[in-house]
């Protein structure tokens, strides 16, 4: 992965991740040494808090990739039309030259005269789908990790949320 591009958005990652470890961490540590009775258990819903965060925040790139293979759908599309076009413009100079060569002997051509067929045109806005630029493969993998550790953090918050007082109980025995 790029990281001059995308250093925010790691940043960002590893501080939710931060975030909802750490409290869970050191209340664990105030619970087990008698300091504090229940603060591991309300750190439980902090570290759920903090990695739903985490977790929604990579539904963004997973639209984006979807919007990635649009874009290359599209890239596709615009790369065969241009051929398509070029086939057509070939076609259409043969039929030119066969209409000259009929209206040169005197006769009129079925097709049409010369100057009524027209060449498909490639506007630019076709010509601009080729330069879409998805992100690169690496970054959906990093969002997909970072997706199934924020799932993995709301279940373990919300099992801490839920048998947090259990866990301190059965450390301390």
């Amino acid at each position: 992965m790029n990281f001059k591009n995308h250093w925010k958005r790691i940043a960002g990652d590893i501080a939710l991740f931060l975030f909802a470890l750490a409290p869970a961490s050191i209340s664990f540590y105030t619970d087990m040494n008698k300091i504090s009775d229940d603060l591991f258990i309300r750190c439980g819903a902090i570290m759920v808090l903090f990695a739903a965060i985490l977790e929604f925040r990579t539904h963004e790139i997973q639209i984006q990739r979807q919007e990635d293979k649009f874009k290359a759908m599209w890239k596709m599309i615009s790369v065969i039309t241009e051929g398509l076009a070029n086939v057509d413009r070939a076609a259409k100079v043969a039929l030119r030259n066969q209409a000259y060569v009929i209206q040169s002997v005197g006769m009129k051509p079925n097709m049409g005269s010369p100057e009524d067929i027209k060449d498909m045109v490639v506007t630019e806005s076709i010509k601009a789908l080729q330069n879409l630029k998805p992100l690169p493969e690496s970054y959906y993998r990093y969002n997909s990790i970072v997706s199934y550790i924020g799932k993995l953090l709301v279940v373990l918050g919300t099992l801490i949320w839920a048998f947090g007082d259990f866990a301190v109980k059965l450390f301390n025995a």
